[in-house]
C-alpha cells in the first residue's frame, strides 16, 4: 500500500505479503480524525483491488472544534 500525494509523490508505505493459502477481506477498520473524510471505491481495471482516497476538509461541525 502507498500513500501517494497528489503530485504523485510517496509520502508513506505499506508492505502486504499474500501466501499462497489467499483469504478474503471481510472487514476494514480506519479511524479517520477529524478534517478528513474517507471514500472506497471497487478498481475497474484491477479485479479484486479497491482505491482509498482521503481528503482534507476544512469545515468545523461544532463551535471551538479543533481540526
Amino acid at each position: 500500500m502507498q500513500v501517494v500525494q497528489k503530485s504523485g509523490r510517496v509520502i508513506g508505505s505499506c508492505e502486504l505479503n499474500v501466501a499462497n493459502d489467499r483469504v478474503d477481506v471481510s472487514q476494514l477498520d480506519v479511524a479517520v480524525v477529524s478534517g478528513l473524510s474517507l471514500s472506497v471505491s471497487a478498481k475497474t481495471d484491477f479485479p479484486g483491488a479497491l482505491s482509498v482516497h482521503v481528503s482534507k476538509t476544512s469545515l468545523m461541525h461544532r463551535r471551538y472544534q479543533v481540526a
